[in-house]
């Protein structure tokens, strides 16, 4: 006869569980006790268990965001750099896995690009407009 280490119950012999609570008798018998509310310990420096961190990585949406940019829209240069810069401070800090570090600054670059050529457009338009404004006054 076994008895639980848990609740005491009598259980025949070769029992893998305990008829009243069932306990694994065969882990319970090597001196290991299961407590069902044991918490792990907090994950250190964003490492979580299981080779996952605790944030997903942003890689794949950061490089869609600064290839559109440069071919589409340039609004979204300036979500690009930023998002990016936020995602490398995530991969420095060990919240994000540090494999997608390269698409990351892909984008961010290509973001930056975006971003400076939507500024030097918007002055070119500035300046095309007071151009002939001012030639326009002089007739």
């Amino acid at each position: 006869m076994l008895t639980c280490s848990t609740c005491g119950a009598t259980n025949e012999r070769g029992s893998v569980f305990c008829s009243q609570c069932a306990t694994n008798l065969t882990v319970a018998s090597q001196g290991v006790r299961y407590n069902p509310n044991a918490q792990l310990p907090p994950p250190q420096h964003g490492y979580q268990y299981g080779n996952s961190y605790s944030l997903p990585s942003r890689s794949g949406t950061i490089l869609t965001l600064g290839i559109l940019s440069l071919v589409v829209c340039g609004i979204m240069g300036p979500i690009a750099w930023a998002m990016g810069n936020e995602e490398l401070r995530r991969i420095d800090s060990g919240t994000t896995e540090p494999g997608q570090r390269g698409s990351v600054v892909a984008g961010r670059i290509c973001g930056i690009i975006a971003t400076c050529l939507m500024i030097f457009s918007a002055l070119l338009i500035v300046f095309v407009f007071a151009t002939v404004s001012s030639h326009s006054h002089r007739y």
